[in-house]
């Protein structure tokens, strides 16, 4: 929900936020795109530290560490890129073991 709610915000109104889910033989990848300004370069390598704020942030600085760390609990990855044109894609991947092992807790 981080994510999806961090593109609606940076998002330009009545743009369009992308959310695309991939299945593969080894996990879930999910991605969400927006078409706002997108991320400085130089807060790329930082936008995961907790408390880090770019230009023009209102949150916490906290919720990339802390949907960082979901993921990675569940053996997962995340990146994060800004496309030279605009925007910004945020990506993670979850391993289908985790995945499946959560939808059995469902049962």
């Amino acid at each position: 929900m981080n994510l999806l709610a961090n593109a609606v915000r940076h998002a330009p109104q009545k743009s369009v936020v992308r959310i695309d889910v991939e299945t593969t033989a080894t996990g879930v990848t999910v991605r969400v795109t927006d078409q706002g300004d997108g991320i400085r370069p130089e807060d790329l390598p930082h936008i995961f530290d907790g408390f880090y704020k770019g230009a023009g942030s209102s949150g916490s600085g906290l919720g990339l560490t802390i949907a960082r760390s979901l993921i990675a609990a569940h053996g997962g990855t995340i990146a994060v890129r800004a496309p030279a044109e605009g925007g910004t894609i945020v990506e993670f991947t979850i391993p289908r073991d985790s995945v499946a092992a959560g939808f059995s807790r469902l049962k």
